[in-house]
């Protein structure tokens, strides 16, 4: 259950809740009938002087196709009953925004034979001021404390992969970042300047080989061109350290540093339609004395979005760029993933209380230097309805796929979850406050 809680998607993917699912929408479009009309996030919210303390509840009920025993063999779609309980701060003063929020969720398979899984916990820290209306500085930290099941692995999400463990992976992550921005959307031009520090560590001895100290940080200078048009050029710098790595196995020599050159731009064709294009190229190079060989690839980011009216919002992105790869065998350690991907997301209002969010996904994973080729494609469907009183009621079907020419990596998983929620969750990859900026913290690569 812990991939179905939390997806950590880098760049332009953000971070999604499985059981919130359908709140994305309502997020998208709480706009759209008017804030008069439109329900508060928090309704048992509580002044504290002059913060405001909320709390998070999910409770949620599905099933699942995509499990295992503690023997490693998959069992057949079993029941599942997941919770989620936590607790949040956010105040705002004097163009100060601030917040915390904690929250763990935990899920029983009513098969007694399907595997259980640990608590899972998310610490989030966010603070951000405007020094005057074109000065902006934010900083903010996260640590997650996560179980990935068996079966999981994908490249987008971080150096994670369970095939070969019938106990699934902990690991824990500690992030913390800064994002500093002169000028904004109404001046000609724009500097963000951006650092973060992520140090991931695992659990399990077997998997110390993957634990990681990643620092990234970027400059981007947005220029305004025309009325409609802004250009973008962007230098990004990364550095990825493998704490533990060993001389002469395949852990060896994965150190390496990444830089990352875009250019681009922002269009508005039409007032309801609007276009952004990025191209770039990356160098990579590993570590004096690695027997890796560094590699320049082509970066390409797309993204169309269009809103026909205030109640729809279709987005359609693409890209293709090189990832750091996923550990997969004790024998093999790729120096790379080229990933390309096309998704698809529909939000809509259907009412002041009724909501839903739509989306699809095709991506295609080419290891070097293995040679490894894997297609993966899903779907997902979320309705939320916003209740009189307290929280709102959810329903999601999904299905994820995953196709290998690497045998025993094939993968699927489908099945229905029913929540009841109250609150959303802040931070990293997730924006309650369209004039709090954390969702940008941290979102380099």
């Amino acid at each position: 259950m812990a991939k179905k809680l939390y997806k950590a998607m880098r760049g332009d993917r953000v971070r999604v809740t499985r059981l919130k699912l359908g709140a994305g929408a309502l997020i998208l479009c709480a706009g759209a009938f008017g804030s008069s009309s439109v329900l508060s996030q928090y309704r048992l919210e509580k002044p504290v002087r002059n913060m405001v303390a909320y709390p998070i509840l999910n409770i949620s009920a599905g099933y699942s196709s995509a499990l295992y025993d503690s023997s490693g063999d998959e069992k057949a779609a079993s029941p599942t009953i997941a919770v989620m309980l936590g607790a949040g701060l956010q105040g705002k003063r004097r163009g100060h925004f601030y917040g915390l929020e904690y929250v763990a969720e935990t899920n029983y398979f009513t098969d007694t034979e399907a595997e259980e899984q640990q608590v899972n916990q998310r610490f989030v820290g966010y603070w951000g001021t405007a020094f005057t209306q074109r000065q902006n500085l934010d900083i903010g930290f996260e640590i997650r404390d996560q179980e990935l099941p068996r079966g999981y692995e994908n490249p987008l999400d971080g150096n994670h992969n369970t095939i070969g463990d019938p106990s699934g992976a902990n690991w824990k992550q500690y992030q913390a970042g800064a994002l500093y921005v002169l000028g904004n959307d109404e001046t000609r031009g724009k500097l963000e300047l951006a650092a973060c520090l992520t140090c991931i560590r695992n659990d399990d001895d077997d998997y110390d080989y993957r634990d990681s100290n990643i620092i990234d940080a970027s400059a981007t200078l947005l220029a305004r061109v025309l009325p409609k048009t802004h250009l973008l050029f962007q230098v990004a710098h990364s550095n990825f350290e493998y704490t533990n790595a060993n001389t002469g196995d395949f852990t060896d020599g994965l150190d390496s540093t990444e830089t990352r050159y875009l250019v681009g731009a922002t269009w508005r064709a039409t007032r309801k339609t609007t276009g952004t294009a990025k191209i770039g190229y990356v160098v990579k190079d590993f570590e004096s004395g690695s027997s890796r060989e560094g590699h320049d690839n082509l970066i390409l980011d797309l993204a169309v979005d269009w809103n026909p009216n205030k109640y729809n919002a279709v987005r359609l992105h693409y890209m293709y760029r090189p990832f750091e790869s996923v550990e997969y065998d004790d024998l093999v350690q790729d120096d790379y993933v080229e990933i390309n991907q096309v998704d698809l997301t529909w939000s809509k209002a259907w009412s002041p209380r009724l909501f839903s969010n739509t989306s699809a996904y095709y991506g295609q994973d080419e290891y070097n230097v293995s040679g490894r080729a894997d297609e993966r494609y899903g779907a997902e469907l979320g309705l939320r309805y916003k209740t009189n009183r307290y929280g709102s009621i959810g329903v999601t079907l999904f299905s994820e796929n995953r196709t290998s020419s690497l045998a025993g990596h094939g993968y699927e998983d489908q099945g229905i979850m029913i929540d009841y929620n109250i609150g959303q969750l802040f931070g990293f990859g997730e924006q309650i406050n369209s004039e709090a900026r954390a969702a940008d913290i941290c979102k380099i690569r």
